[in-house]
């Protein structure tokens, strides 16, 4: 219940009374539990004076808050809501004897005993029979009221006669009266117990005398009332539920009811009793009498656990009670806070005058503040003391207040809690104004923190605490009899005592215990306990520099407080007054020299004796504090504590701890950024590492070189913590320790972004050497060291976005401080755009590396042209000149030596992947002009002896052939060459040159060959169309046998070369006959075809031009050969090749390459020339001449170059080859496609078809053998008719068939040995007229069909060709000849029937009579078409 959760201090007091027999009825205590099961009271309101609300403002202004901080106020609204307020229920009886038992009850002073009262009586009354009521309860509540007026009345007297300064009094009447004025004459005898009444004067309040004048008493005339002064009291009445146990309580109706029945009677009996007593007790502005019905029956035995119920309770029956309840506690709330900030206003009338009794003030505030603490209004309480401090430091600013003395001098100031509000009696010394300034402070701010934490808000109190600190420490610095440890044990004890009691407070508010892990607390109390403890870690320092136990050097020492004081910009109060007497709170004191006061605290006193005591409380604070800072994720602050712990362990010779503290710090101190510290512990750490004889290793390297940029930029006057690690501040002995310890590696040592060495790369191309194959870059190195270092080499590598890299490097040298001028040279002979990547400088095994790529992200990159050398080696991939498609493919690799003999190469084609491209084992040689020794190997191919300027051909084998019909590869070639006098490369060292090439694999032609078997030969026809290469020149197609002996091949086209292109391919023919009396033998034959792309024809014709004028000039140093000429004929090359408009080219064979010429495209190509002589408006006037001379006509190259494939041809074969014939025949004229020839449509023809078999293409058929032959005519049912044996059987051997009636009889006909023929006549019918085709005819083995309709498997099926000799026979089909005659009826304009020479036709009158009278009745009708319709068909009619 509400009442075992909460202090008594935060409880309000309610008491209830009654009779002695209801008292002793078991319905009383069955009462008190439900009600106290209802408890707290909730939601109570409070609005508070309009002075209190702008006070609230001003605050929130003054701090930069908002008005509503507090969880009870509403935004918006003026009222405060008390969300619960904790009931003490007690008797009447037990607050009487605590009053008798204290004799000095009524002595106390106001502000600790207002919320101590009651706030509420409650009278419990079980009555049901109206006259009971009258003759004995009445008089029993009326000696109730006056025992309560007595008591009221006693401590309100008490409080106005001898009321401490600043506590408020309540208006009151006199000892004698009883509040509620005189009862009448008929008020009965009071208890032994109540003291008398001997007062006459009735009050306002009082039912029976309203209206009677008010007599006040000489105490209350001498104060402002401000409100009604009596005790707010209720009178429950009951109805007894079962199980009461009341007997003779409600009267002798209670009996008569039951004995009678005359209930009607007895109900209207106890509405009488409340009807009274409401008239009794209640007034104008008050209920004071209340009705209890419906409770629940009282439990025959007790109930094991408090709050259990044995029967439901509707909750509502205590909802006029509760809200009574809230009405009376809100009242007495009310005019308490009224009373006091009567009080507040009174004491603060003199406020900002010299002598203002700021202690009456300050109480005042504070009874205020405890009020609305024990309430539950927390923010409200915590304003009045924000409102103290305003108000103190502005009387102590304008120096309104003073204070005799500082204070903080008394024993054991220093060692107390700084929240314990009850260590010193506060309250009685600011009542007696012997207060100090240190004490008062103290009071202030713990009474607020108290307050704080009880809300929960840890936080504040914990930010704030190190400022008040802070503040007051320098406050006690003005109290000469104080001595620097005393103020640094006072600072030392404050932050630990703030520290325990706000993790007290989280943990006693969390329902955690006190031995919780501090990993359950939040981070921002981590944090600010980190901070508390490190403002006592500084303190320790302090003191231990004073008493020698640690040296006055960083980590360590700091500005003093007083350099700190004097240059805030904030001063928390004015200096104190000079005078020897200072008027104001208490007696002047005398400041004299008297002895300073040490520190009070043992474990500081134990600390300043022993040096080992004052390590192990150090190191014991410190890792608090580091547990903080980690906990809070504070790392800069945790470095700073462990680099503390390190230093303290170097300074205590402990170098294996501080060596491994030190160790974990090194990544730290970069990211971190301390330098001066940063210095000194690294410097501590090499000198634990030498001091401790370790090898130095890479983490020996890494502390070394972080030592070094820290000992340049630091400045000289720094001083360490030891004189022995001095030497590792030195530049230049760090220096020479790198260079000794990283020479004793195995590896090198990369070391990335190190500040004291920069390189910047120039904008600038880079420049050929030109006597020897590489380019040169000078950089500008930069060196922050003060002494002068000597480095290997200096590197630089250069990328391009293919992924390829080119390194430049320097000899050895010796970096000076400053900037200096480096050349880098690269003996490899690379071009192109490059940016720089990394850039490096090596100093013994260590590698300084600088990342520019990483750079580059958010600036430009670097980038680095590196200029074509022309004379330099060069390499050309191509396909091989001969292509045979039954072969290997393969490809051509062309090496130029350029100006040097190369002693030895190594050639290898790779993919991306590193897998070899070509089988260099197969590897052979082309036509070259050297002759070189040649060694291949699967993936690299050997070669020695190339003489300079000369060119190798070697044919390399692919080993896959992609089947993109693309070959993405890369082509290296790694040469040594003859070495040279003077060449910065040295002999014998290797130069690499990779390019990545892709090359179209596929063949930029397709071949098709369809065939046409006839008896005597074979026609194949070949068609070769243009892929998607482009277009090409082709030269006359050749066709021959590998075994000719046995097949004459002839060519049936023209002898002239031919442009193919993708739209326009070309056909060629070949006629191939079989010899006579020749076998079969080889049958393999084999298509040659030269070829040429018309890309590669116009930049041969653009070379030959480009010759021409060069010689034309005379400029020798164009000639061939020349570094420069072969520059300009690659950009020659590839600028035709970009720009050449192919239809035009292969139609009227003139190079165009656009309108005109490209000039930023030439500028661009003439920057990536290391070899020129020639400006740009040379260059251009010469391009520009080469062209014209090309345009001009069609320019044949010289030594043009073909590209040869050829192509394996199998000879096909077939079993039967059927020639059909077909003859018609009209009577006895043949009918064929000559003039005048015809038939006439619908009128029979007879057809003749001859069939003449031949098996001389046959492999499996033998001459003599014969085999079953089916011919099926296949009509055109649109054309023909065709009547007879339109499908039949005939064997080749047999030379004839007769057929069925309307056949003639078979012709024979001769053939050739080796043909069988066979004829047969048939009759067709034309079916319309026109140029009509004969019917098709289908000839097939027999065998062939009987396998079609009979799926056999497993069989061979004979093959067979059928041709028709006369297919392109066309048979004019012409009508028949006939006679018709046509009516054609006329009508001229005046209706008269037109005569076509004057007068009618006679076949009109002479015809038929039938055809006549039908003539004259249509005549009739067209005559007369103006008649009505239904005459005109009666006459036809």
């Amino acid at each position: 219940m509400a009442d075992n959760t909460t202090s008594s201090t935060e409880r309000v007091t309610v008491t209830y009374a009654a009779s002695q027999a209801l008292l002793a009825a078991p319905l009383t205590p069955h009462f008190i539990n439900l009600l106290r099961e209802q408890l707290p009271l909730r939601n109570l309101h409070w609005r508070p004076s309009q002075s209190t609300l702008e006070a609230v403002a001003a605050r929130a202004a003054s701090q930069g808050k908002s008005s509503y901080t507090s969880t009870s106020v509403v935004p918006g609204s003026t009222i405060r809501t008390i969300q619960t307020l904790d009931v003490a229920l007690k008797p009447l009886t037990d607050e009487i004897r605590r009053w008798r038992g204290d004799p000095g009850y009524f002595e106390q002073p106001g502000t600790a005993g207002l919320l101590d009262r009651p706030f509420v009586h409650l009278y419990l009354v079980v009555c049901e029979d109206s006259e009971h009521y009258r003759t004995t309860v009445r008089n029993e509540i009326r000696s109730w009221l006056s025992t309560l007026s007595f008591f009221h009345s006693k401590q309100a007297g008490s409080g106005s006669q001898q009321s401490a300064v600043g506590t408020p009094t309540l208006a009151s009447s006199s000892r004698t009266s009883l509040g509620l004025g005189s009862f009448r004459s008929g008020t009965p005898s009071v208890r032994s117990d109540t003291p008398p009444t001997t007062g006459t004067g009735s009050g306002p309040n009082t039912p029976t005398n309203q209206g009677v004048p008010v007599h006040k008493t000489a105490a209350a005339a001498n104060i402002n009332t401000v409100g009604p002064t009596e005790p707010e009291y209720l009178i429950v009445l009951i109805t007894p539920p079962e199980g009461s146990g009341i007997s003779g309580l409600s009267g002798p109706a209670a009996s008569v009811e039951t004995k009678t029945g005359m209930s009607r009677f007895m109900n209207k009996s106890k509405g009488n009793v409340l009807e009274k007593a409401r008239a009794d007790f209640n007034t104008s502005k008050k209920e004071h009498v209340i009705q209890l019905s419906r409770l629940p029956p009282v439990p025959v035995a007790p109930l094991s656990r408090p709050g259990l119920q044995s029967h439901s309770m509707d909750p509502t029956i205590w909802a006029e009670l509760l809200t009574k309840m809230r009405e009376a506690a809100s009242s007495t709330f009310t005019i308490t806070i009224e009373a006091q900030e009567e009080e507040i206003a009174r004491c603060g009338v003199t406020k900002g005058n010299q002598g203002w009794d700021f202690c009456s003030y300050f109480l005042a505030k504070d009874s205020l503040a405890r009020t609305l603490e024990a309430v539950g209004l927390k923010d409200d309480a915590v304003g009045q003391y924000e409102d103290l401090e305003i108000v103190f430091a502005q009387a102590i600013q304008n120096g309104a207040v003073s204070f005799a003395r500082v204070g903080g001098d008394d024993t054991e100031d220093d060692s107390l809690p700084l929240l314990d509000v009850s260590k010193k009696l506060y309250a009685e010394l600011i009542r007696r104004r012997e207060i100090s300034l240190f004490d008062f402070r103290c009071y202030l701010f713990s009474r607020k923190s108290a307050l704080l934490g009880k809300m929960g808000r840890v936080a504040a109190v914990m930010r704030e605490a190190p400022v008040f600190i802070s503040a007051v420490g320098r406050m006690l610095r003005k109290n000469r009899r104080l001595s620097s440890q005393r103020i640094e044990s006072w600072i030392f004890s404050a932050a630990l005592d703030v520290v325990e009691q706000c993790q007290a407070w989280l943990i006693q508010r969390g329902g955690q215990s006190t031995t919780g892990d501090d990993d359950q607390l939040s981070p921002a109390f981590h944090s600010n306990k980190s901070e508390l403890l490190d403002m006592a870690r500084r303190q320790l320092d302090r003191i231990g520099i004073e008493a020698g136990h640690l040296p006055p050097a960083e980590p360590f020492s700091f500005p003093s407080p007083s350099d700190t004081e004097s240059g805030g910009k904030e001063r928390d109060l004015p200096p104190l007054p000079d005078a020897a007497a200072v008027q104001g709170l208490g007696a002047a004191v005398v400041l004299g020299e008297q002895p300073k006061c040490g520190s009070s605290r043992p474990e500081l006193q134990r600390a300043i004796e022993s040096k080992e005591h004052f390590d192990a409380y150090y190191l014991a604070m410190c890792e608090r504090i580091l547990a903080g800072w980690k906990a809070s994720s504070r790392k800069r602050d945790a470095l700073n504590i462990r680099t503390i712990v390190a230093t303290l362990h170097y300074l205590r010779g402990k170098y294996q701890l501080a060596y491994d503290s030190l160790v974990g710090l090194t990544e730290a101190y970069a990211l971190a950024k301390f330098a001066l510290l940063e210095g000194h512990a690294l410097a501590m750490q090499l000198e634990c590492h030498a001091k401790l004889e370790k090898v130095r290793d890479r983490g020996w390297i890494a502390a070394a070189l972080a030592a070094l940029p820290v000992s340049v930029n630091t400045s000289a006057g720094a001083r360490s913590v030891e004189e022995g690690a001095a030497k590792w501040t030195d530049a230049a002995y760090l220096c020479s320790q790198l260079r000794e310890a990283s020479m004793a590696l195995e590896r090198e040592v990369p070391v990335s972004g190190f500040p004291l060495f920069s390189i910047s790369v120039p904008s600038a191309p880079a420049k050929l050497v030109g006597t020897e194959d590489g380019s040169l870059i000078t950089v500008d190195v930069t060196s922050l060291l003060p002494c002068s270092q000597a480095v290997e080499d200096i590197r630089m590598c250069l990328v391009t976005a293919g992924g390829g890299d080119l390194w430049y490097t320097s000899s050895r040298t010796e970096l000076k401080p400053g900037t200096a001028n480096v050349d880098l040279f690269c003996p490899h002979p690379a071009h192109g755009v490059y940016t720089v990547d990394v850039t490096q400088i090596r100093i013994a095994r260590l590698i300084f590396q600088y990342d520019h790529a990483a750079s580059a992200a958010t600036k430009e990159p670097i980038v680095v042209r590196v200029p074509k050398d022309g004379a330099a080696p060069n390499i050309a991939v191509n396909l091989p000149r001969q292509i045979d498609l039954d072969q290997p493919r393969a490809v051509e690799v062309t090496i130029r030596s350029g100006r040097n003999n190369i002693d030895s190469a190594e050639l290898s084609v790779v993919f991306a992947d590193g897998s070899s491209a070509v089988d260099c084992a197969a590897a052979k040689l082309g036509a070259s002009t050297a002759k070189p020794d040649t060694a291949g190997t699967a993936n690299t191919i050997a070669l020695r002896s190339l003489d300079k300027d000369g060119e190798t051909v070697v044919v390399l084998p692919l080993t896959t052939v992609p089947d993109s019909g693309v070959l993405n590869a890369i082509v290296t070639l790694t040469y040594v060459t003859t070495s040279g006098s003077n060449e910065r490369y040295a002999a014998g060292k290797k130069r690499t040159l990779t390019l990545p090439f892709t090359l179209r694999t596929a063949l930029p032609l397709g071949v098709n060959v369809q065939d046409f078997f006839r008896t005597n030969c074979l026609l194949s026809k070949f068609t070769i169309s243009a892929g998607g290469g482009g277009s090409i020149r082709l030269k006359p197609v050749t066709l021959a046998g590998e075994d000719a002996e046995g097949y004459t091949i002839a060519s049936c086209g023209s002898g002239r070369e031919a442009t193919v292109t993708p739209r326009q391919p070309a056909t060629f023919l070949f006629r191939i006959s079989k010899k006579d009396g020749a076998n079969t033998g080889g049958k393999r034959m084999r298509l040659a075809v030269l070829y040429r792309a018309l890309e590669e024809d116009a930049v041969c014709a653009a070379k030959a031009s480009l010759d021409r004028v060069v010689r034309d000039k005379g400029v020798a140093v164009w000639g061939k050969g020349e570094p420069g000429r072969i520059l300009l004929e690659e950009a020659l090359a590839k600028y035709v090749k970009d720009r050449l408009d192919l239809p035009v080219y292969s139609i009227t064979g003139v190079v165009r390459v656009g309108t005109g010429l490209d000039e930023g495209w030439w500028r661009s190509e003439r920057r990536s020339w290391g070899q020129t002589s020639l400006d740009l408006t040379s260059l251009l006037e010469l391009v520009q001449n080469t062209l014209d001379s090309i345009s001009s006509g069609s320019v044949e190259g010289e030594g043009e170059v073909w590209q040869r494939l050829t192509i394996p041809v199998d000879v096909p074969s077939i079993d039967y080859v059927d020639a059909v014939t077909l003859s018609l025949h009209s009577g006895r004229v043949e009918v064929g496609g000559g003039e005048g020839a015809s038939i006439v449509v619908g009128l029979p023809v007879q057809l003749t078809l001859t069939i003449r078999t031949s098996t001389q293409w046959s492999d499996t058929h033998e001459d003599g053998e014969g085999e079953e032959m089916v011919y099926d005519i296949v009509p055109d049912f649109e054309n023909w008719i065709v009547d007879g044996a339109k499908r039949g059987i005939f064997s080749p051997s047999s030379h004839s068939s007769s057929s069925t009636a309307a056949i003639t009889a078979p012709v024979p006909l001769k053939a050739e040995s080796s043909d069988d023929t066979f004829s047969v006549t048939l009759t067709v019918v034309p079916l319309r007229t026109g140029n009509l085709a004969l019917p098709t005819v289908l000839v097939r083995p027999l065998s062939a069909v009987n396998a079609g309709q009979q799926g056999g498997e497993g069989k061979r099926i004979p093959t067979c060709e059928t041709y028709t000799t006369n297919a392109g026979t066309r048979v004019q089909v012409v009508p028949a000849k006939s006679t018709k005659a046509f009516y054609v009826p006329t009508v001229v304009g005046d209706g008269q029937r037109f005569s076509g020479r004057g007068g009618e036709r006679e076949s009109w009158k002479h015809g038929s009579a039938g055809g006549a009278g039908g003539l004259d009745r249509s005549r009739a009708a067209w005559s007369q078409p103006q008649q009505q319709a239904s005459q005109i068909w009666q006459a036809h009619a």
